[in-house]
């Protein structure tokens, strides 16, 4: 039995992390589960894993939370994968549905409904299968593979990270790796290596999934261009204001 439980996100942008574990051989000494990004972040609070790429909007709610490694899911504007989707524009939206799979896209959106655009609307729980619904005045969030693929099917698409580079000037984070207890040092580096050895690999990954993207995405261009890894001084600045600023959206919803 493996000492380690590992969940991550099955989504493409993932990809060269799970590569990394496999080419390295780290996988053989873990129980790597591929989840969505709400699952692993429920794992990781309920002690059902150990260590977990989480929403980072989950960091304020997992006990003892400690941010490991120096990779994350972030962007520098455009990120391709996480949008506000609609018929209309978004000033003329009454209603949203709210992505089910990741809080940090929704508290993304509300944040910038409420800074940026400084706009008004009831949020609907979303459902599989609600994409079928977003029509007329109401508009949906929707991200990871589902989102790319919904890109050419809606007049308007909102890119949030890139609204949020409009709204701030700053890059943003919207995943981290995190454990839920004390993580043996040793094994922290060699999880590093890991994930540095699966950056090299993200040419394998382009060339796999380059057919089956071609007619929503140039996966190149996403790889190289939209998502980034590294998690740098600027995006952990990132990271803080946008959890200041889910402390003060929900402050002032109680008010």
């Amino acid at each position: 039995m493996p000492d380690l439980r590992l969940s991550m996100v099955s989504y493409i942008n993932a990809k060269p992390f799970q590569l990394g574990l496999e080419q390295s051989g780290l996988i053989n000494e873990i129980e790597l589960l591929l989840e969505v990004p709400s699952e692993s972040a429920r794992k990781l609070q309920e002690r059902e894993v150990d260590i977990a790429l989480v929403p980072a909007a989950s960091l304020r709610e997992i006990p003892s939370a400690e941010i490991i490694t120096n990779f994350c899911i972030g962007a520098d504007g455009e990120v391709a994968s996480v949008g506000l989707f609609a018929e209309l524009p978004v000033e003329e939206l009454t209603h949203i549905y709210l992505d089910y799979q990741s809080r940090t896209s929704v508290q993304l959106l509300k944040i910038l409904l409420h800074e940026y655009w400084q706009k008004d609307v009831t949020f609907l729980k979303a459902y599989p299968g609600y994409e079928n619904d977003i029509k007329g005045t109401k508009g949906g969030l929707i991200i990871g593979d589902r989102a790319i693929q919904q890109k050419g099917d809606f007049q308007f698409n909102y890119d949030l990270s890139a609204y949020w580079k409009a709204h701030t000037e700053l890059p943003f984070v919207f995943a981290v790796w995190v454990a839920n207890q004390s993580i043996d040092t040793t094994f922290e580096k060699r999880l590093e290596e890991a994930f540095k050895l699966g950056m090299t690999q993200k040419e394998r990954v382009i060339d796999f999934y380059r057919k089956e993207y071609e007619q929503y995405l140039d996966v190149e261009h996403y790889f190289q261009e939209n998502i980034e890894y590294q998690l740098n001084p600027e995006k952990l600045r990132a990271l803080d204001l946008f959890l200041l600023k889910i402390n003060q959206l929900e402050s002032r919803s109680i008010a």
